[in-house]
């Protein structure tokens, strides 16, 4: 999209206004626009006993308790980038890094982590204006943070910052998170040296007007149109109630059970000697938090974040034979559906190790990777969940649409459904031990 930039890196706060950001909780109630307020404050029935009524209980639920309590309603980020589309005067996007809780690292909380600590992490993704929600100030040491008391409430203390791929902490001053410049001494900075927000989950609407009638439409119900193929194959092709193609084709009965047995064997043995393979094949960041573990075969994708397009790296193991010959026997079987099994560049098995994994809501990069993208599914049934998501939404928010996905159910993607919206396996959706296959078709230019 072409884009005429407002701000290159850090964002002075009277942008903010040209926005017309509302001070607003995520509810939709009234801030009065300074740090701290916008609380709405609940009043609990106070129990009467044999010595009188007790005083009326308060609750609060200020932003920044519902960032703290770690549900995912609110979340927390720093602007480090904001530009206008050309296209529309009224479409602002923003570059927004995010900053997580101690309990969600994997070494969890400490006693020597402040109750308002948070560290901030290499994940950088784009959002539109509107799911901002509401300024806070940011403190990089403890004295300035104790200091600050006098703010209001909405004050976090960040003395260090959290990679999320190795699953370690870093110092704010190291070089150390791959993207360029690093959390340099310029990145540190005061608490005004960038605009840290709130950040509530997007919906219809915050969506950009020209962007709004694709969204509905992918809204619509689904239709589902079934047909057989030869050699048994059930091919069900999913259309929104409009006439329009939704982007998914699912086939049951490409691979017999003796097939999808062997298959899984080979993911077992991926799952229990991960030792003898390279360490970039394996991304374990996941495994505590989404008991999720993924293996990346031929090539892998980095995301360096807002300063840097995603790369693709050839510094893990090739691609088993046995993923090979699944290729191979989906060209055979569905002729056309890959161009061609030789093709296949990236080879990924998602490994969900047990009940409530899950995977987070995502697009696959239209720049790295051709349409469609194939997946199959293995041990277990599951769901593949679809709706307008951004960012780091929680996986079990509300959902446009769920579609089941059977054990041995090869499913292509692509469309408004691979392109438009974001797709996540939901925490709900998985019961035990799953597996997904994925064979992405490189673009040309990430071939060589």
């Amino acid at each position: 999209m072409s884009a005429e930039c407002i701000c290159d890196f850090t964002i002075r706060p009277a942008l903010i206004g040209l926005a017309a950001i509302g001070f607003l909780t995520s509810r939709g109630c009234p801030s009065g626009g300074g740090a701290g307020s916008g609380a709405a404050v609940v009043y609990h029935n106070p129990p009467t006993t044999s010595r009188g009524t007790a005083p009326p209980l308060r609750t609060s639920t200020t932003a920044c308790a519902r960032y703290l309590s770690g549900r995912g309603e609110i979340e927390l980020c720093r602007i480090e980038g904001m530009w206008r589309s050309l296209d529309s005067e009224d479409v602002i996007s923003l570059e927004a890094r995010w900053y997580i809780l101690p309990q969600q690292t994997l070494g969890g909380r400490k006693a020597g982590h402040n109750a308002r600590e948070v560290m901030l992490t290499q994940q950088v993704d784009t959002n539109w204006l509107g799911v901002l929600l509401r300024p806070c100030d940011m403190f990089c040491s403890l004295s300035r943070f104790r200091c600050a008391a006098g703010l209001g409430d909405d004050v976090f203390l960040c003395r260090r910052g959290y990679d999320t791929h190795h699953n370690k902490f870093v110092k704010l001053e190291q070089q150390t998170f791959p993207f360029a410049g690093g959390l340099g001494e310029a990145r540190q900075g005061s608490a005004s040296t960038f605009v840290n927000h709130f950040r509530r989950p997007a919906s219809l609407g915050n969506v950009p007007g020209q962007l709004l009638p694709a969204l509905q439409a992918c809204m619509q119900p689904l239709q589902v149109l079934t047909s057989s193929l030869p050699g048994g194959i059930l091919k069900r092709t999913f259309m929104l109630a409009g006439g329009g193609y939704f982007g998914v084709v699912q086939y049951d009965g490409v691979f017999s059970a003796e097939e999808l047995t062997e298959m899984e064997e080979q993911v077992r043995h991926l799952r229990h000697h991960r030792d003898q393979f390279k360490a970039e094949t394996f991304d374990v960041s996941g495994e505590l938090r989404c008991k999720r573990i993924k293996a990346m075969f031929g090539a892998r994708y980095v995301d360096y974040g807002a300063e840097q397009k995603p790369k693709i790296k050839r510094d893990v193991d090739p691609i088993p034979a046995w993923l090979r010959q699944a290729a191979a026997l989906i060209d055979s079987r569905l002729p056309g559906l890959l161009p061609h099994p030789d093709l296949v560049g990236m080879a990924v098995v998602n490994m969900y190790t047990g009940a409530g994994a899950r995977l987070g809501a995502h697009v696959d990069s239209a720049d790295l990777f051709q349409r469609p993208i194939v997946s199959l599914r293995l041990f277990a049934d599951s769901a593949l969940s679809f709706g307008y998501k951004m960012g780091r939404c929680r996986v079990n928010a509300t959902r446009s649409h769920r579609l089941d996905v059977g054990r041995g159910t090869v499913m292509t993607l692509e469309g408004p459904a691979g392109n438009l919206l974001q797709h996540c396996v939901c925490d709900v959706d998985t019961c035990g031990l799953s597996a997904s296959v994925m064979l992405r078709v490189l673009q040309p230019q990430h071939c060589s």
